[in-house]
C-alpha cells in the first residue's frame, strides 16, 4: 500500500534520491529541506513515515523531535 512520507533532508543529492526512489516505489512523498518548515508540515498533514536528517538548517532534527513529541 502507498504511504504518505515526509522526507526532511537538506542535502540535495540525498533528498532527491530518497524522494525519487520512494516515489517510484509508489509512495506519496513530500520533501522539505528546512526543520522549521517541516514542523509546519507535520501540523497540517498526517504522515505514515517521517525520514529526518539530524543536522538541519533552522532547527535540528533532535530539537524537532523533542518539540513534536511534546505536542
Amino acid at each position: 500500500l502507498p504511504m504518505q512520507l515526509l522526507i526532511i533532508e537538506d542535502d540535495s543529492v540525498m533528498g532527491k534520491a530518497l524522494n525519487q526512489g520512494l516515489s517510484e516505489a509508489g509512495h506519496h512523498c513530500r520533501w522539505i529541506k528546512d526543520g522549521s518548515e517541516a514542523l509546519a508540515a507535520l501540523q497540517e498533514t498526517t504522515y505514515d513515515v517521517v525520514l529526518m536528517d539530524i543536522m538541519l538548517p533552522g532547527k535540528t532534527g533532535i530539537a524537532m523531535l523533542k518539540q513534536f513529541r511534546a505536542a
